[in-house]
């Protein structure tokens, strides 16, 4: 009896996982790319605290068309509110997804504010907050500048370096 009944929960685990499988390969359905007309959307990806005590707030952006590029200039369609519109934010959208493209640097006293970018592409509008909220401190990447590489400039400068 406790034979069959092992057997009988094996049975059911194997059905759970096989069904699980099935489920997992199965895609959820998407909308197919588009190679224009489609939206951009800001992304807040973090903030970090600077050396002066201000804070930078850290964004890139996602254009959702495949084939076109496009230009926003600062304005109504492309604004940081408040204290905007223009805090740095690009006006040329490259296709995909853009990581780190710019910060917004706030000032130390910025505590629970909150400011958003708006962008209106195709008639679609978009609205981003950004905060301190704790939960999205990053550390930033901060490139580290080779000494060597002044004195390959330098030689290349004088003459001395391979062309």
């Amino acid at each position: 009896m406790q034979a069959r009944g092992s057997a009988v929960l094996r049975l059911h685990i194997v059905i759970l996982l096989a069904s699980w499988a099935l489920v997992c390969e199965q895609q959820l359905p998407m909308e197919p790319p588009h190679d224009s007309g489609q939206s951009i959307t800001g992304a807040f990806e973090g903030w970090f605290g600077n050396p002066d005590g201000s804070y930078s707030l850290l964004l890139g952006y996602y254009n959702r068309n495949t084939k076109r590029e496009l230009d926003i200039p600062i304005g109504p369609n492309n604004r940081i509110e408040p204290g905007g519109p223009d805090q740095g934010q690009p006006t040329h959208f490259l296709t995909g997804r853009q990581w780190g493209v710019y910060t917004v640097t706030v000032p130390k006293d910025f505590g629970t504010k909150k400011l958003t970018w708006t962008l209106v592409v195709n008639g679609q509008t978009t609205v981003i907050p950004m905060s301190l909220n704790p939960l999205y401190e990053v550390s930033p990447a901060w490139e580290r500048h080779d000494p060597y590489d002044d004195v390959a400039e330098s030689a290349r400068a004088d003459g001395l370096g391979c062309r």
